[in-house]
Order: structure tokens, then C-alpha cells, then sequence
């Protein structure tokens, strides 16, 4: 089995002559041929190491296709310098060469060999197996024009109920409940302008308020104005106290009822 040599390295082509007895010189020349056309691919001058050893580095041609080629080395022995004439006491020499890339099994090649022209058929069989696929066109609808009448509509159908009538009885029972006690020397001022106050608060909101609000509004106004009749006749002396005006006269009922 020939030696296999890996494209692009440098390999040593050695040559020893076979009598040790022999102190001639000697000169060795290498010719390379592709084994299988016969061309010459290179000529290499060996160097006498000494001791009738000769050797030269020689750089591997490389192996485009990637399937590996053979190549043959032959060495002659020659007498002079120029390599014209061999040596009638040594043979020719002939060693066969397989140029073609090695595979270390420690990284994963498993020493075989890579085809890549079946490689490259696998992929594109395999391409041409996959079948077609055809994208349906989408088709987006247009947007319609929108219609916000309908979002109006409910707008002003929207119901708020009215504000239920407002219940001034617990502050008409409050007033109604004062009771001013009748002492030979009592100071009602303090009282008269507390009065006051709640006279300006009614007219206050007599203003701001509807007429529901109004109405119950003119009931407190009616009982402070009779607690403050109370107080002129106890104390001898005008009350200023001014209530708002446009509001109904008290009834004589509502007077009665008081009392």
C-alpha cells in the first residue's frame, strides 16, 4: 500500500547509497510524475548530508478535485554535478506516492474520506424534493366610514335622575326646639348675633338654590325671625338683624303652630 502524502505539505525525499565502503562523490536528483498521465510535475536536487545520505524537502502539489491522485518519485545517482551521467553501480530508485487529504480520527474525521461531489448531488436532490409553497395573497379590508352618530345618540339618552327633594326638617325642628329662658338680666347679644349668622347663611343659599330648596329655605328663615321677635320684646331694644328680601311674609299658621 503506497504512502499517503497530504496535499500542501512538505515532504523529505531521501535517498542512500547502498555501499558503505563507497568514498566517491556522488550527486542525487528526484524527478515527480503524475503517476497516472506521466507528466513531470517537479526535479529536485537532493543534498549530500554525508555518510552517503541524501535528502530534500519537497512541497506536495495540491488536489483541486478532492479525490487524491498518485504520484511516482524516482531518484538516480549521478557522477557529476550537472546530472548527466548516472552512476553504472547504483539502480534506479522508484516509490509510489497517494497525494490525497488525511483524516485524524482523534478530530472526528474517522479516517474516512469526504466526497464532495455526492455531498453537493445529496443537497440539491434533496432541494428539489421540497415541495412549493405558495403564499395566499391577504387582502385587508378597508375601513369603513365611521358612524358616531350612534355613539351621540346614547350620549344624550344618558338619564340623571333630579336631586330628590331635600329634607330641612331636622333643621327646622332644631330651631324650633331653642328655648330662650326669660331671667330678670340675661345678655342676648351673643345669641342675637349667632341668629344673625344663620340668617345670612339662608339668604345665602336663597340665592344660589332652586326654587324646591328655596321653599324650605323660607320655613327656617320664618321660625329665626319669630326667636328674634322674642328677643326685641325681652330686651327693650332694637335687633338689627337683616334678612334677604322676595321672600314669602310669614302665615299666621305657621305662627300659631309655633307657639
Amino acid at each position: 500500500m503506497p504512502i499517503q502524502l497530504d496535499p500542501r505539505e512538505y515532504f523529505v525525499i531521501c535517498r542512500q547509497i547502498s555501499d558503505p565502503k563507497d568514498t566517491n562523490t556522488y550527486y542525487v536528483q528526484a524527478k515527480i510524475r503524475n503517476a497516472k498521465t506521466d507528466v513531470l510535475l517537479d526535479t529536485v536536487n537532493l543534498t549530500d548530508q554525508g555518510n552517503q545520505r541524501f535528502t530534500e524537502k519537497w512541497q506536495v502539489p495540491a488536489d483541486p478535485s478532492g479525490e487524491g491522485f498518485y504520484v511516482v518519485i524516482t531518484t538516480r545517482v549521478y557522477t557529476d554535478s550537472g546530472y548527466t551521467t548516472e552512476s553504472a553501480l547504483y539502480s534506479v530508485n522508484q516509490e509510489e506516492f497517494l497525494v490525497q487529504k488525511r483524516y485524524n480520527p482523534v478530530y472526528g474525521g474517522g479516517g474516512g474520506e469526504i466526497d464532495y461531489k455526492k455531498v453537493r448531488k445529496i443537497v440539491q436532490d434533496e432541494i428539489k424534493r421540497i415541495p412549493e409553497v405558495k403564499i395566499p395573497s391577504v387582502k385587508f379590508p378597508k375601513p369603513e366610514k365611521v358612524d358616531i352618530n350612534s355613539v351621540l345618540r346614547a350620549i344624550k339618552n344618558i338619564h340623571i335622575p333630579e336631586q330628590e327633594k331635600i329634607d330641612l326638617s331636622p333643621v327646622l325642628n332644631a330651631i324650633q326646639d331653642i328655648y330662650i329662658p326669660k331671667p330678670e338680666k340675661v345678655d342676648y347679644s351673643r345669641i342675637s348675633g349667632e341668629l344673625q349668622k344663620i340668617s345670612d347663611l339662608v339668604n345665602k343659599l336663597s340665592k344660589s338654590s332652586g326654587s324646591a330648596l328655596n321653599k324650605e329655605l323660607e320655613e327656617v328663615r320664618k321660625i329665626i325671625d319669630e326667636k328674634i321677635e322674642e328677643l326685641r320684646k325681652d330686651l327693650k331694644r332694637p335687633v338689627n338683624i337683616q334678612f334677604p328680601t322676595g321672600m314669602v311674609e310669614e302665615s299666621k299658621e305657621n305662627k300659631r303652630k309655633f307657639l
